[in-house]
């Protein structure tokens, strides 16, 4: 399989499985027009570790560092594994299903120009 799909990682907390994490990995073979979907389970629930494929699909590095910063699976071999979607010092991960939403501030702006389509100047 030459293509990689994507990548996602996933929270299984809810789920009756003998895993609370695992990482989906979407191929594509275009020449045979076959698909493949691999499930691999993380073994350790408190940090959930994966093998980095970007030495195979270059193009993984971006979705293994999203399913790191968002669910915390570290992807072991990964060239630069960072945070790239939630701000710096950002404590947790966001999409863990136990992850608490309750505490975060919800910022609302008011707008003193009417909203609509904007016109051009004269």
């Amino acid at each position: 399989y030459k293509l990689l799909s994507f990548v996602c990682g996933v929270d299984c907390l809810e789920l009756p499985v003998p895993y609370r994490f695992k990482v989906t990995y979407s191929l594509l073979n275009p020449e045979r027009s076959r698909r493949l979907r691999l499930e691999v389970p993380c073994a350790d629930d408190l940090e959930p570790a994966a093998a980095s494929v970007c030495g195979i699909w270059p193009g993984a590095r971006l979705h293994e560092s999203e399913a790191y910063d968002l669910l915390g699976i570290t992807f072991e071999g990964h060239p630069e594994l960072e945070r790239i979607l939630t701000p710096d010092g950002f404590e947790g991960h966001p999409h863990r299903k136990d992850f608490d939403i309750s505490s975060e501030p919800v910022a609302f702006t008011f707008r003193d120009t009417p909203m609509g389509k904007p016109k051009a100047a004269e």
